[in-house]
């Protein structure tokens, strides 16, 4: 159905010219402009097969609107061909040749036009357009009356009405509201039925999931990789994080060491309950010492940004400066105001270490992150299973979640499943 092979775009970013006298005027008149050339598409390739829903995803600035102003032939190619077998309508610029002078009603019977349907065809639909937008009375209203959610409501419910084989479809549909975004999608659900051919741009990673057959990831306008939206979702998304986390990170790890004891002197019990309220301290005997912490995403890369539902690997270096019997190690995680949030140690998981080697690291895996959102503080510490401790790391370290979508509202991700008695 869509052929693309060797596709590059480039566009010519003319510098501006300075006049500082009459002569530079002179002069630059007889001078060619100078300009830079930047390649928007760089070597794309991939097809799609006809009833297929592809999604396109990427920062902003990775070539996705080009790309499909290229299919749409609204741009032609520098190098490359695009092949397209069916009738194509772009839902790129909803609402392109609309009037603000002119009411609802003839601009759709404009825009109807211009999307390639006869009279006789837009009579017969105008009824159901105006329902499907929800104007009622406001179609006899001048455009210029019109919030911008009504417009793209109005050249949606327009555009649909075409019948098309491919439906290239941008990230228009963020304007309207909650009501209509879930009309829009039961339309790209009846279209997929129908076996339509759709090309799907967005930045909503859950639509993309939820709809796509396969997906295509953009960075900066080169082709990273095709595949199955899990995939692509992965990619995009901790690529994305792997580049905000090196900043964060410089920040997360840089809690004030403060010591408040001499080797083999410890605080009183008193003095550790007042302690553990502060942020970036740390205490302990160091018969065994934590030497480094660090956190690793799903994919074994070391990060400090993570998306709910994922795995955390906690990984915890040690030294150990004394024979010990019975270490137990343990860590804590507390919300940024202070909240308590969850704690855990080998002894309560019943994994015992009855010695340890004289340097190492021990994992503490978190299958699946549960809640939402937000930046968190992490304690890490090793003492024996009276609670002597031998190094206590607290709040020192910080880790933030990100949810994928704005769907779910709370806290916390239950992963609740739903099922009904028959």
């Amino acid at each position: 159905m869509i052929e693309v092979k060797n596709l590059w775009k480039s566009f010519r970013i003319f510098r501006e010219r300075k006049h500082l006298t009459l002569l530079h005027e002179i002069s630059e008149a007889f001078t060619p402009q100078r300009y830079e050339e930047f390649w928007a598409l760089q070597n794309i390739n991939f097809h799609v097969s006809e009833g297929e829903f592809f999604g396109i995803i990427g920062e902003n600035g990775s070539g996705k609107t080009t790309l499909l102003k290229l299919i749409a032939k609204i741009l032609n190619p520098t190098y490359g061909s695009i092949t397209v077998n069916g009738k194509v309508v772009p839902f790129l610029e909803l609402g392109l040749g609309f009037h603000d002078e002119m009411s609802g009603r003839e601009n759709v019977m404009l825009y109807s036009q211009l999307l390639g349907m006869s009279k006789s065809e837009i009579k017969n639909n105008m009824e159901e357009i105006t329902e499907f937008s929800g104007l009622g009375d406001f179609i006899d209203s001048k455009l210029n009356t019109y919030s911008s959610g009504m417009k793209v409501r109005l050249a949606f419910s327009t555009a649909i009405q075409t019948n098309p084989d491919v439906l290239l479809v941008d990230e228009v549909l963020a304007v309207g509201d909650l009501k209509f975004q879930r009309k829009c999608f039961d339309v790209f659900r009846e279209f997929k039925d129908k076996k339509k051919t759709i090309l799907f741009v967005s930045h909503d990673l859950y639509a993309i999931k939820k709809f796509c057959d396969r997906a295509m990831l953009l960075q900066q306008g080169k082709q990273v990789v095709v595949g199955y939206p899990d995939f692509i979702i992965d990619k995009y998304f901790y690529s994305t994080l792997q580049e905000s986390s090196s900043t964060h990170e410089k920040q997360a790890l840089k809690g004030k060491i403060v010591e408040f004891q001499k080797k083999n002197k410890m605080p009183d019990f008193a003095r550790i309950e007042d302690l553990k309220k502060i942020t970036g301290i740390r205490w302990g005997t160091r018969e065994i010492e934590i030497t480094k912490v660090e956190l690793f995403d799903k994919f074994g890369k070391k990060i400090s940004v993570f998306a709910t539902g994922d795995s955390m690997k906690i990984r915890i270096h040690y030294r150990k400066h004394q024979e010990v019997k019975n270490p137990v190690f343990g860590i804590g995680i507390f919300y940024q105001n202070g909240t308590h949030c969850f704690g855990t140690n080998t002894e309560v998981e019943d994994y015992a270490v009855s010695s340890i080697p004289e340097k190492g690291y021990i994992d503490c895996i978190i299958p699946r992150l549960s809640m939402w959102e937000g930046t968190f503080y992490l304690n890490v510490m090793v003492h024996d299973d009276k609670h002597y401790h031998y190094d206590w790391h607290n709040k020192m370290y910080m880790f933030n979640v990100i949810k994928p979508n704005n769907y779910e509202q709370g806290l916390y991700n239950l992963g609740c499943i739903w099922k009904l008695s028959k």
